[in-house]
C-alpha cells in the first residue's frame, strides 16, 4: 500500500514579540555545533599568533558577544510594532512571507529539523529560520506541522510519520547525516563526541601548521 503524500500547511503568526524573538534566537546561538564553529574561528588567530589562552578566550567572547549584539538589534527593529510572518511548507521546501520580503528554503537545503516545545527550527548550512510555539493553536498543532515538515523532507528515505500522536514536551530533531538526509540518527552522546573529535582534529592540524611555520622562519 503506498503512502500518502502529506498535505502542505500554512500559519499566520506575529513576529513582533521579544520574547519570542530571544528564546528562539538563543536556542540557535547555543547549539554546541555553533560554539564549536566559534572556537575554531577563535582557535586559527590563537595559533597564528601564538597567543595565550586569555587571547582566545577573549576572541570567543567576543563572536558570541557580537551574536548577542546582532539578536539584540534585531529584535528591537522587529518589535516595534505589530509584524506578520506567514510560513508554509510544501513539497518545494519551506517559505517565510513578512513585510520585509520572502524567503525561501528548498528541501535539499535544509540539513536539520527540530521541535522544541511547539518552536520549530528549520536549519541550513548557513542559517534558516524558525516557527515560534505561539503560531500554533496547541502543542498539538506544532507537532502535525513539524511531522509534516520532515515528511515532507525526507521522501522516500524513512516511513512517514503517523497522522496523529499524543503531544509530548520532548525535542523533535530530524537530521542530515553529514548534510544528506536519510542517515541514521545519532544520540546526543554522540553528535556531542562527535564535534570534540573535530575540534580535537581541527587543534592538531593547526598545530602542526603552526611548527611547520616556525621551522621554515628557523631554516631561513
Amino acid at each position: 500500500m503506498q503512502s500518502e503524500q502529506p498535505v502542505a500547511l500554512q500559519t499566520t503568526y506575529d513576529s513582533a514579540d521579544a520574547a519570542l524573538q530571544w528564546r528562539c534566537n538563543m536556542h540557535t546561538l547555543l547549539k554546541p555545533e555553533i560554539l564549536v564553529a566559534f572556537a575554531v574561528v577563535a582557535i586559527a588567530p590563537t595559533f597564528m599568533l601564538n597567543l595565550s589562552l586569555l587571547h582566545f578566550l577573549a576572541i570567543f567572547a567576543t563572536l558570541v558577544g557580537l551574536s548577542l549584539g546582532e539578536i539584540a538589534l534585531k529584535t528591537q527593529r522587529r518589535c516595534r510594532s505589530r509584524r506578520l510572518c506567514t510560513t508554509t511548507i510544501n513539497e518545494n521546501g519551506v517559505h517565510d512571507l513578512t513585510p520585509d520580503g520572502g524567503i525561501t528554503y528548498t528541501w535539499r537545503e535544509i540539513v536539520k529539523i527540530e521541535e522544541k516545545e511547539g518552536d520549530i527550527y528549520f536549519f541550513t548550512r548557513t542559517g534558516g529560520m524558525f516557527v515560534p510555539r505561539s503560531a500554533f493553536a496547541d502543542l498539538n498543532k506544532a507537532q502535525e506541522f513539524y511531522r509534516t515538515a520532515v515528511n515532507f523532507w525526507q521522501p522516500g528515505r524513512r516511513p512517514l510519520l503517523p497522522a496523529s500522536t499524543t503531544p509530548t514536551r520532548s525535542t523533535g530533531i530530524a537530521q542530515d547525516k553529514a548534510g544528506d538526509a536519510g542517515g541514521p540518527q545519532l544520540s546526543k552522546e554522540d553528535q556531542l563526541a562527535k564535534l570534540l573529535a573535530e575540534d580535537e582534529a581541527v587543534w592538531e592540524a593547526l598545530e602542526k601548521e603552526h611548527k611547520k611555520q616556525k621551522e621554515n622562519q628557523n631554516n631561513s
